[in-house]
C-alpha cells in the first residue's frame, strides 16, 4: 500500500473535504468524528502550511485546517500528543502569517488560528499559549499572542464563565507564571510591540482583578517585583532612550549622527528613513512612560 507524505496526503483530504457539497460533508461527518479528523489532519496541515505563503499548498492547508475545525467543539482537545502536535502547527501557521504579504488573507489566517486555540482544552491551551509565547521568534507576533492571552482571561473571569477548567487556568495565579516571559525591558526597540502588550494585560489584570485578587496580581510582594524588577528599570531605560533619540537639529547633525550609528554597524538609512525611525520609537516610548505611569496610579 502506497504512503503518502504528510503534505500529500493533505492535499487528498483538502480535495475530499473542501471540494465537495453539503449533504458529502454530512456523509464525512458521520464516517468520521470532527474532533478525530481535526487530530487526523493536524501533521497534514503542518506539512502544507510550512510551503511558503505563495504556494497553493499553503492555501490549501489553512483552507483543510477551517474545515477539519468547523463542527468541533470548544475545549475539546487535549492530551501531550495534542499539545506537540498543535505547537508544531502553530508555529508553522505563525511562520505562514509572518512571510504573507496580503493583509486581508493574514487576517483570515489569524482568525482561523485563534479558533483552532479555542478547540484545546484549557490546561492544554494554557501550555500551548506559554510555549509559542517563550519561543516565538517574531517580536511583534509575541505582542499578538499577550493580546490573546488578554483575551482567554477576560473569556474564562469567574462571573462571566461556568466551566472551571477555563477558570483554573486563565483567572488564577497561573497567570503569574507566564509574566516573567514578557515583562522584560531588553532591546525595547526590538521588543516594543512585547513590552506594550505586556504592561496593558498587568494593567488590566490590576482592573479587572481589583477586589478580587484572583490572579495574585495584587499581592504585595508581586506588584514590588514587577515595580523594582520590570517598570523602574524599563521607565529608566527609557529616559535615557528618549535622549539619544531626539531628532538632531539641523541636516548636518543627522548626517553626523548617521555617521556615528553606522560606524557602530548599524544599516545606513537617508535621512528621511531615519527621521521616520526617531519618531516612530520616540512615540513608542512617550505611550510606555505613559502606561508605566497609569499602572503606578492604579497601584497606590
Amino acid at each position: 500500500m502506497p504512503r503518502f507524505p504528510p503534505a500529500g496526503a493533505g492535499v487528498l483530504l483538502h480535495r475530499w473535504l473542501c471540494g465537495q457539497s453539503t449533504a458529502s460533508e454530512e456523509v464525512s461527518s458521520t464516517v468520521v468524528a470532527p474532533r478525530y479528523l481535526a487530530l487526523i489532519a493536524l501533521p497534514c496541515v503542518q506539512a502544507m502550511i510550512s510551503y511558503h505563503p505563495m504556494h497553493p499548498i499553503n492555501a490549501k492547508g489553512w483552507q483543510l485546517l477551517s474545515a477539519v475545525t468547523r463542527g468541533v467543539p470548544r475545549a475539546s482537545l487535549s492530551g501531550n500528543a495534542v499539545s506537540d502536535f498543535v505547537i508544531l502547527c502553530s508555529q508553522a501557521m505563525i511562520a505562514s502569517m509572518t512571510q504573507c504579504e496580503d493583509n486581508n488573507a493574514r487576517s483570515g489566517m489569524y482568525r482561523v488560528f485563534g479558533h483552532t486555540l479555542t478547540l484545546l482544552f484549557p490546561a492544554t491551551r494554557f501550555d500551548v499559549i506559554k510555549a509559542l509565547i517563550k519561543n516565538c521568534p517574531y517580536h511583534f507576533f509575541t505582542g499578538l499572542l499577550v493580546h490573546q492571552l488578554k483575551e482567554e482571561i477576560d473569556h474564562a473571569w469567574p462571573n462571566v464563565c461556568d466551566n472551571t477548567e477555563e477558570t483554573v487556568n486563565f483567572a488564577s495565579r497561573k497567570i503569574l507564571e507566564l509574566l516573567p516571559l514578557f515583562m522584560s525591558s531588553l532591546n525595547f526597540t526590538e521588543r516594543s510591540d512585547i513590552i506594550i502588550e505586556g504592561i496593558n494585560l498587568y494593567r488590566y489584570l490590576l482592573i479587572k482583578d481589583k477586589g478580587t485578587n484572583y490572579t495574585g496580581a495584587w499581592t504585595s510582594g508581586q506588584m514590588l517585583e514587577v515595580e523594582q524588577h520590570f517598570l523602574r528599570p524599563l521607565e529608566d531605560d527609557l529616559q535615557r532612550m528618549r535622549q539619544s533619540f531626539t531628532l538632531p537639529a539641523t541636516e548636518a547633525d543627522v548626517r553626523a549622527k548617521l555617521a556615528e550609528l553606522r560606524k557602530n554597524g548599524l544599516p545606513d538609512m537617508s535621512n528621511e528613513e531615519f527621521k521616520a525611525t526617531n519618531a516612530r520609537v520616540v512615540t513608542n516610548i512617550v505611550l510606555v512612560l505613559d502606561l508605566i505611569a497609569r499602572v503606578r496610579e492604579l497601584a497606590m
